[in-house]
């Protein structure tokens, strides 16, 4: 056994699970495989070291790969922290891209209907190249 990460009890009573340096190294090893880091990478790191995500994907594997991880102060310093370390690689959980996405939100309703007009232009261009960009992909992989 290398660890035990405690979980958060949404389902129940929190439960201690253990896991081996094998399940550590095999985790680390496949991310590694999946993308490539290396250690010209700088990881900005904010999620408690307690979640195994974390551990895992901004820990562990940032430094099998040699990266460098900095780790902000809090959540609410994490923009602050990107413009001043300018990660190159940061590991997130869905509810911090929703809190940028919504302080973004409400700062554009703020401004002139031409920039409120500009940014659900770009918006839209860039869910529809994304869209695009998938369905090429899942093409690419049937075309040969």
């Amino acid at each position: 056994m290398c660890t035990i990460i405690y979980t958060s009890g949404t389902t129940g009573e929190p439960k201690g699970v253990m896991l081996t340096h094998n399940n550590i190294i095999s985790n680390s090893l496949a991310a590694s495989e999946s993308l490539a880091f290396s250690k010209d990478d700088t990881f900005l790191s904010f999620l408690p070291l307690c979640h195994i995500f974390e551990r895992m994907a901004g820990y562990y594997t940032a430094f099998a790969s040699g990266s460098l991880v900095c780790y902000a102060e809090s959540i609410e310093t994490v923009p602050a922290n990107l413009i001043e370390i300018k990660p190159t690689i940061v590991t997130t959980v869905p509810r911090l891209f929703e809190r940028i996405y919504s302080k973004i939100k409400r700062n554009v309703e703020t401004q002139s209907v031409n920039k409120q007009k500009i940014f659900n232009w770009a918006l839209e261009t860039g869910t529809e190249y994304q869209r695009a960009k998938k369905a090429d992909k899942r093409n690419s992989c049937f075309s040969s």
